[in-house]
């Protein structure tokens, strides 16, 4: 389960260079008709970086050379078999020490993939554990909306 405490709030600048990033990124996914693949990795990496402390302190690390930032970003993508753009694309917010906000770019970008593709998001929550059927019943009633 994803530690919450490790997932920093971003806000101002930040959260103007987040959706920057994830803009160009977008873009790029875009243009190379690679959105499918770049959201299953970005999806696969946000997982990753909520899960993983080492991560955060690798991120926040300010004795970290831009290159040993790199490598650690080209570890983690050739490890986790990302496409080539999200690869390539992990490296440069590294090489630019923005690894601190790639949650923020994240969430970014699959929001701005949901709203040009007119999705909506619900947060379901239930006093008691659904069956599988009560939650194929909601998801059902959710599409339909």
């Amino acid at each position: 389960m994803p530690n919450p405490t490790l997932t920093p709030i971003v806000s101002g600048d930040a959260a103007t260079l987040a959706r920057r990033y994830a803009e160009a990124l977008y873009s790029l996914a875009e243009d190379q008709k690679q959105l499918d693949a770049v959201t299953a990795d970005l999806r696969a990496l946000r997982i990753l970086i909520q899960e993983s402390h080492e991560f955060h302190i690798i991120a926040a690390h300010p004795r970290l050379t831009r290159k040993q930032l790199v490598i650690a970003a080209q570890s983690i993508t050739t490890t986790a078999k990302f496409n080539k753009l999200t690869g390539h694309f992990f490296a440069v917010v590294a090489q630019h020490r923005r690894l601190n906000i790639i949650g923020a770019i994240i969430d970014s970008f699959l929001s701005k993939l949901a709203a040009e593709r007119g999705e909506h998001t619900a947060d379901v929550r239930s006093a008691f554990p659904l069956t599988q059927t009560q939650q194929e019943q909601i998801a059902l009633k959710l599409r339909e909306l």
